[in-house]
């Protein structure tokens, strides 16, 4: 009987969930580019009152850990890292990227990393096929072959896909591992 806090702030989105009992019961997700910080407290304690539940009735916090923008990064792994703390709580953390793909079959994740780069993570049903980096755009074009893309797509010249984080998250719920230690959760910086 799991009751877990989903939180991403790691690129232009602020995203919320909450799942009870593995049904994923609330979903929020709006773009907050660089104010992340001034909405994601309020926007969970919302949510926790919307779907009737204490912070102490949490089980478990997930959280994305990058890479992506740098204060981003930190806002929703700070948040996951204090509540998991304070509330003896385990916490789960996945990649940005890996958030992005969810459990979409083999794919290439792009996500901006600005001067003409992106950080790149290559994914099958949530499972990394090689570790996440930062390349180049032409190197990306180059290594791409035939694997479709998600994410910031307009990179490469393709129109980009809404993606829903939120219910990426839940869906990676299956294939993630819990971590009772908050200090061995690490941001993930590829600069």
């Amino acid at each position: 009987m799991g009751r877990y806090l989903l939180i991403d702030t790691s690129n232009r989105f602020l995203s919320v969930g909450i799942v009870i009992d593995n049904k994923l019961v609330y979903k929020l997700q709006y773009e907050a580019w660089q104010r992340q910080s001034e909405f994601a407290v309020l926007e969970i304690q919302k949510a926790l009152k919307k779907v009737g539940i204490t912070p102490k009735e949490l089980t478990g916090v997930v959280v994305s850990k990058g890479p992506g923008s740098y204060t981003g990064i930190r806002i929703a792994l700070t948040i996951g890292k204090v509540l998991a703390y304070s509330l003896h709580l385990p916490i789960m953390a996945f990649s940005s990227l890996q958030v992005l793909a969810g459990m979409q079959e083999h794919c290439l994740v792009l996500m901006d990393a600005r001067s003409n780069r992106a950080y790149v993570g290559e994914y099958n049903q949530g499972q990394a096929i090689n570790p996440d980096c930062i390349m180049a755009l032409e190197e990306i074009q180059s290594k791409r072959g035939k694997l479709p893309l998600i994410g910031d797509k307009h990179l490469l010249g393709e129109e980009d896909q809404d993606i829903d984080i939120i219910q990426n998250m839940f869906e990676l719920l299956s294939v993630g591992k819990w971590e009772e230690d908050v200090n061995l959760v690490q941001p993930q910086y590829l600069k």
